[in-house]
């Protein structure tokens, strides 16, 4: 198995070898360590199965993405005036986000926090 990330590196491999005989059938797992820290976008699960030397493919697509949204509580602000504003996030990922770091700039004001 490969772990591929949004582009296109192989981020974790593992690998099973296991018995099987014709009319049977498998289930088990196979350990793939996650990586601590990931990129924004959609990650490849590829599984290549071999068996009788003939090999079968199959890939799995996991979001990993953030949808953000910033809004201000007025359509036009004076100079001198503080800008009220709010950020929103959606998180559409099939991995556990424990810190996600947000950066807020408007460099043409000299903001950047």
């Amino acid at each position: 198995m490969q772990l591929v990330d949004p582009n296109g590196n192989t981020v974790a491999t593992s690998q099973a070898t296991f018995d099987a005989a014709a009319g049977s059938s498998y289930s088990g797992s196979v350990p793939l360590a996650i990586p601590g820290s990931l990129a924004v976008g959609n990650y490849q699960l590829k599984e290549a199965l071999t068996f009788d030397g003939q090999t079968e493919y199959s890939t799995l697509t996991i979001p990993n993405n953030i949808n953000a949204s910033i809004s201000l509580a007025s359509s036009s602000y004076s100079a001198g005036q503080d800008i009220n504003g709010s950020i929103s996030f959606a998180v559409d990922s099939a991995f556990v986000q424990s810190y996600l770091a947000v950066q807020v700039s408007a460099p043409q004001f000299g903001i950047s926090q």
